[in-house]
């Protein structure tokens, strides 16, 4: 197999996103209410937003995947602190709508 980590991530992602595409177009959510998103597609984004924490991640040097791993995770929940995690309770959407760590990247 010569598929990346990350071309087999993205695929994934690929996945996960057309079929929150497809609940939508189908009408069984409106995306500018988050009130009618069902169960599926938070738990979709979830994942999407995990897996591309955790690509982004790996990309980093040890001391910086320290520091990520040093920030608060209050969505794991189990005592053990991943990436995802760390991004959903920290980060926050920049102008252009990506998630960034202010932590990481400020210090």
């Amino acid at each position: 197999n010569t598929q990346t980590l990350e071309m087999r991530q993205n695929t994934i992602v690929s996945a996960l996103m057309q079929r929150v595409y497809t609940l939508a177009a189908e009408g069984k959510f409106d995306p500018r209410d988050f009130d009618s998103w069902p169960s599926e597609v938070c738990e979709n984004l979830e994942r999407v937003l995990d897996i591309q924490a955790e690509i982004a991640f790996s990309k980093l040097d040890p001391k910086t995947q320290a520091k990520w791993l040093s920030l608060e995770d209050s969505v794991t929940g189990d005592g053990r602190k991943t990436p995802g995690g760390v991004l959903r309770t920290n980060g926050f959407d920049d102008e252009h709508g990506y998630a960034t760590l202010y932590e990481v990247l400020a210090r």
